[in-house]
């Protein structure tokens, strides 16, 4: 799918407005959403977002569904993004579309600390599956 400024902007008056937008770019990586990192300017100063859009031809799940999760896993102090808005209307773009906070930080992990930063990935995921937040949303079954 093939998104012009225009989108974006459509979509920052929507969700914030009297903001500009400054910059829209593409971030790299995931298959179940065309992912953007909008720079916007408001009263407040400028800061931005990440955008993620999720088409027909992504092998992943509805956009209303990841906002619910990531709202149920916040509400369980899990470290997520925060969800800011979704919208399935296909209004602003043909596409549902997910606005989260933007995390300062790469997901690169220095070779001299893979060591370190696999245990606390393991350490993290064991924490969750170990006691699961109550309030999750139906997920659906991926492998049967």
């Amino acid at each position: 799918m093939t998104f012009e400024e225009g989108d974006f902007q459509a979509i920052v008056a929507k969700h914030f407005p009297n903001a500009n937008l400054l910059d829209a770019s593409r971030l790299t990586g995931g298959v179940s959403a065309d992912v953007f990192r909008l720079v916007i300017e408001h009263e407040s100063g400028v800061g931005s977002v990440v955008l993620r859009i999720h088409g027909d031809t992504h092998s992943g799940h509805p956009a209303l569904l990841e906002y619910e999760l990531l709202n149920s896993l916040l509400a369980a102090d899990v470290l997520v993004a925060a969800p800011i808005a979704v919208d399935v209307s296909k209004e602003d773009i043909p596409a549902a579309y997910l606005l989260l906070a933007d995390v300062e930080g790469v997901t690169a992990i220095a070779k001299d600390f893979a060591l370190i930063a696999i245990r606390q990935m393991a350490h993290a995921l064991f924490k969750l599956h170990d006691s699961l937040p109550k309030g999750l949303p139906e997920l659906p079954r991926r492998l049967e």
